[in-house]
């Protein structure tokens, strides 16, 4: 059996700007969440600006453009995992677990999009742990 053919980029951030449930906009600085913080069931999306993803006192990722912040807590709803800080001045769009699952219904891409970060960034995280 032949591997499938891998996912075709999908634009999360042109998918979601207008259908978020709002906007979050940040200075150079500022913090979108910091570790341990109570999750709201919410994640975001970055429309503008560069967001590091900070865990265990290293960058994990620089998100930009299209790149998702705070969707293991959205999952999970318990407290976010990691400290995320805006590295330049950035726009976010703000999903609720409920907007999220409206938008998988309207285009379950969106879901196989989410997996395959969440993928990402679970593997960086372990070969993060692997050399502390």
């Amino acid at each position: 059996m032949a591997n499938p053919s891998p996912i075709a980029p999908f634009d999360i951030a042109g998918f979601v700007a207008d259908r978020a449930s709002f906007r979050l906009r940040l200075q150079a600085g500022e913090k979108v969440f910091l570790k341990g913080d109570a999750a709201d069931g919410s994640m975001f999306v970055v429309l503008s600006g560069l967001i590091d993803v900070i865990v265990l006192g290293k960058v994990l990722a620089s998100v930009g453009r299209g790149g998702i912040l705070g969707e293991m807590a959205m999952i999970d709803c318990t407290h976010r995992s990691a400290a995320a800080l805006a590295q330049e001045d950035a726009e976010l769009a703000v999903l609720t677990r409920r907007m999220f699952s409206e938008l998988i219904a309207e285009e379950p891409q969106l879901a196989l999009a989410v997996m395959g970060i969440m993928r990402q960034r679970i593997t960086a995280f372990a070969h993060l742990a692997k050399r502390r």
